[in-house]
């Protein structure tokens, strides 16, 4: 480090450390010491509070009393945030820019309400503070002492500086929905009765006041609102959400029994998604929420939404085991009951890989072998999403039939081939001895759909693990190397043809994986495929088109080049 750096380090924690008499030692050392770092030094005696410091290198060293740091701050800002009133007004009386704003367009006197020193406010407003300005995140001044509950700041920002009751920030929140937010009843209190603040103001969502107020759980603003400014109690934002939804969905018991009981709010009114408040509570998993639901307030345990979704299917997508036992041993629920799109509680937990879900489900009477519109069962949904564990539970405690397909002509094996989930395909070879080349409705084994999808580990298992034919044709005499050309998996063409894969075979309409590839622009896949894999570039599919005619058709400039350069 060299003499230069040093001073200005040495500078720099003496000044944070209201060292004075170090400073001026540094200062007078004739070390050449930066404009920029002298005013750091300046900034960061402010933030500490060393008027000495302060005073020494303004006077003694002309420190820019406006200049900014990395963040944006200058000294003031700093002294404000820190509630530093003695060097605020010296920086005030030296010049510095009492409206100076930082990288997030905070100010002092935004700072200095942060620091809940109402001395500062004072002080910053008397010396000319703009009172209503807006920070980055469109907060006032006002807004900010409202939201920390702040009576006495609020008190002078609106009575002694006239501050704006009614400003918004960018999603129109005000001073008053801010507070409500906070529980702070008395701030709530004195911008209705003494500003006339509204309380019926509506953010850009829609959200009330009195909604605001619920979603925390202030049931002391939530009686005030309602019983003293006759705010809706129904009243619902833009998402269809009131009061009490919203009271619901986030576990704020007394405010929803409140609300319901003596508010007459509607218990089963509907969200625009078609939830009830219930189905809200369910979703996130709140037990007493749904017992105080069921049981005192009388929603309805039969509510669906306009899908077909029950309580238990949700309860179950969510992998809820309390809740999912509660409304079948207690609400008698309906566990085989299925949706719009056939899907009931044991599908949804199948899906979702709820190993305790499912067992309970499966153990307390669910027809485990149910079948969505689709045709999925449980264990294709399972193999399809890799939950190993709802796999191997449902597998080995029901015996179900490894080979088994659903609508699709789908086996676990090609679900779980086609989604890449190796250990599951491993598992229902090696251990429940899945046939490899059984074929879906389209004649597709499972190498062909994971080639299609590109899993190369799951296709080399199939391969060398399994003795998985590379070269069987679908229904459309398309192959693995075809589906995997025509699906862009280079990785996967390359390792089929190393594994003798046919380059030459043709599907129904004569089309070979080098016609496929050159059709779709596939520049890498038409190298590899006459290069390494001498795939012939003369052959022609039912309407005599070559591979050439097929790039020249789509307009694949490139390959048609590479191409033409092959038959020169």
């Amino acid at each position: 480090m060299d003499a230069n750096a040093g001073s200005t380090q040495e500078l720099l924690r003496s000044a944070a450390d209201g060292q004075v008499d170090i400073v001026r030692q540094v200062w007078g050392s004739g070390e050449q010491i930066e404009d920029e770092d002298r005013d750091a030094a300046l900034m960061l005696a402010a933030e500490f509070g060393h008027m000495t410091v302060v005073q020494y290198l303004v006077e003694e060293c002309e420190a820019n009393v406006n200049a900014v740091g990395d963040s944006g701050e200058t000294a003031l800002i700093r002294a404000a945030a820190e509630g530093h009133i003695d060097i605020v007004q010296y920086l005030v009386g030296c010049g510095a820019d009492v409206n100076a704003k930082d990288e997030v367009r905070e100010t002092a006197l935004i700072r200095a309400v942060d620091s809940h020193n109402l001395d500062v406010v004072r002080s910053l407003v008397e010396d000319g503070a703009e009172v209503n300005v807006i920070d980055g995140a469109g907060y006032t001044a006002l807004m900010k002492a409202a939201a920390q509950g702040r009576t006495d700041v609020v008190r002078y920002l609106v009575q002694d500086c006239g501050a704006d009751v009614d400003a918004t920030d960018g999603a129109g929140h005000t001073a008053l929905m801010r507070a409500a937010t906070g529980g702070y009843m008395e701030v709530v209190r004195y911008l209705i009765e003494e500003c006339k603040a509204d309380g019926k103001a509506v953010n850009e969502d829609g959200d009330s006041v009195l909604l605001q107020s619920a979603a925390e759980g202030h049931i002391e603003v939530v009686k005030y609102l309602v019983e003293e400014c006759k705010v809706d109690v129904n009243a619902s934002n833009l998402q269809g959400a009131t009061p009490f939804t919203v009271a619901a969905s986030t576990g704020h018991i007394e405010v929803m029994c409140y609300l319901v009981k003596e508010c007459k709010a509607d218990v089963n009114g509907k969200l625009d998604d078609g939830d009830t408040a219930l189905m809200q509570a369910v979703h996130f998993g709140l037990v007493d929420v749904v017992r105080v639901l069921i049981g005192e307030c009388g929603a309805d345990v039969n509510a669906t939404t306009e899908d077909g979704e029950t309580l238990l299917m949700r309860a179950a997508q969510y992998g809820h085991l309390d809740l999912i036992q509660y409304l079948c041993e207690e609400c008698e629920a309906n566990m085989n009951v299925s949706d719009a799109v056939g899907s009931t509680a044991l599908l949804r937990a199948a899906a979702e890989g709820y190993i305790d879900a499912v067992r309970y489900l499966a153990e307390f009477g669910a027809d485990i072998n149910v079948k969505g519109r689709d045709g999925d069962t449980a264990l294709i949904l399972a193999a399809e999403f890799g939950q190993l564990d709802v796999v191997q539970y449902l597998m080995e405690e029901w015996g179900a039939n490894v080979d088994a397909t659903e609508g699709d002509g789908y086996t676990m094996l090609i679900a779980a081939a086609q989604y890449g989930h190796l250990n599951v395909v491993q598992y229902l070879v090696e251990e429940r001895g899945a046939n490899v080349n059984v074929t879906d409705q389209d004649g597709a084994t499972a190498l062909m759909r994971a080639a299609a999808e590109g899993h190369i580990e799951v296709v080399r298992y199939l391969t060398e693990s399994c003795g998985a034919d590379v070269n069987v044709q679908d229904n459309d005499k398309d192959t693995a190397l075809i589906l995997a050309v025509q699906c862009r998996q280079l990785d996967v063409v390359r390792y089929l043809v190393e594994q003798c894969a046919n380059v030459n075979a043709v599907n129904n309409s004569g089309t070979t994986a080098l016609m496929r590839a050159a059709a779709i622009g596939d520049l890498e896949s038409v190298r590899y495929l006459v290069g390494t894999g001498s795939a012939d570039v003369d052959i022609t599919d039912q309407r005599g088109s070559t591979a050439l005619m097929w790039a020249t058709g789509a307009g694949h400039t490139d390959v048609i080049q590479f191409l033409t350069g092959m038959k020169g």
